[in-house]
């Protein structure tokens, strides 16, 4: 363990992270379990005195690792768009210890957003800073192709923290002609269509749906069975499968918004349904598509109704080879694995 004392510097906000708060307290939790670390949080708000507080609560935190030496990990984005508000965490930002401070993103919106002067000032935060923790190598050529100089190290996947953090039970023996896809995530027409486009008549899979949105079965073949806090999830889902989607249940759509974004971003699904201890399907432009051929733990897939179609003879292997994950996403392996990385690199 580094001797270093660290600094988490977090924004809190409604519908501020698409994964929710979930990935960003995790990630809070891991180092602070792990590292010599305290939590900064930062609670966005719409009135004026919650704005003040809020924003010299971030100088503070700037200026106070700064001062004391320590090492500033920033979630990112940190929410500022109107022009001048801007300019002035771009100001905040020249206070940073550049040398001892890493930028951790878990979303992008110059990726998935149509507004340039968004685009533009998430680019300039970042390239004031000279480590950044990237979801992939997709996420990585992005940035650098945007002129981003900045050390980048892939985190691979987001680990995924559950009450239970020993529970690893789960074989199943899948039956290739009568098995079980689970799908949890928002259910709303809008983040995710597939859901009500989908025909019965044409599946020969069942398909399980988590989350808000919807409150009871669609058809015969898609069965409504509930929510649960995150961290108890993966612990209650059923299936034999994990599907990993945005947008249309096919194509059609792969040039806008969701679907384009997950050529992209690594989507926190993949986290759940890794803790869960199944295996996944993806769509086969996604950028996590690489990370599951890696790996070996599921199935890629141009349509969903491409499921019909899959190959589930191997299906044990895989199973096996994403229980060995499933068990570093539950203990904080992959975060812990890139702070080491960053924390080496500056003790040279």
């Amino acid at each position: 363990m580094s001797d270093e004392k660290i600094r988490i510097l977090t924004v809190k906000g409604n519908g501020q992270f698409t994964a929710g708060p979930k990935a960003p307290s995790d990630i809070i939790d891991i180092i602070m379990e792990n590292y010599d670390a305290k939590s900064t949080l930062l609670v966005s708000s719409e009135n004026v005195v919650g704005k003040i507080l809020y924003r010299l609560k971030m100088f503070s935190a700037i200026i106070g690792a700064r001062m004391k030496n320590e090492v500033l990990i920033m979630q990112f984005p940190m929410y500022e768009t109107t022009n001048i508000l801007n300019k002035l965490f771009l100001f905040y930002m020249k206070f940073l210890n550049k040398e001892k401070t890493l930028v951790l993103i878990h979303d992008l919106d110059s990726i998935r957003s149509e507004d340039p002067i968004l685009k533009q000032q998430e680019l300039d935060r970042l390239k004031k800073v000279n480590y950044i923790v990237s979801h992939n190598e997709k996420m990585t050529k992005y940035l650098k192709s945007e002129g981003i100089k900045a050390k980048i190290y892939n985190l691979e996947i987001f680990d995924y923290l559950c009450d239970n953090k020993d529970k690893f039970v789960r074989s199943n023996k899948v039956n290739e002609n009568d098995f079980t896809v689970a799908y949890a995530g928002n259910l709303y027409k809008e983040k995710s269509p597939f859901v009500h486009q989908l025909d019965s008549k044409k599946m020969n899979f069942n398909l399980n749906l988590y989350g808000i949105g919807i409150d009871k079965d669609i058809n015969s073949r898609l069965k409504y069975k509930g929510k649960f806090p995150p961290n108890e999830l993966p612990d209650n889902i059923e299936g034999d499968l994990g599907l990993i989607w945005d947008g249309n249940f096919d194509e059609s759509d792969e040039e806008q918004r969701y679907k384009m974004y997950t050529k992209y971003n690594n989507p926190h699904k993949l986290s759940c349904y890794t803790a869960a201890g199944i295996p996944v399907i993806v769509w086969e432009k996604a950028a996590i598509a690489d990370f599951v051929k890696k790996y070996d733990i599921g199935y890629t897939i141009k349509s969903i109704y491409d499921i019909n179609n899959l190959d589930l003879k191997d299906y044990n292997r895989k199973q096996e080879n994403i229980k060995e994950l499933q068990k570093k996403v539950r203990n904080g392996y992959f975060t812990k694995r890139v702070v080491d990385k960053f924390l080496k690199d500056i003790d040279k």
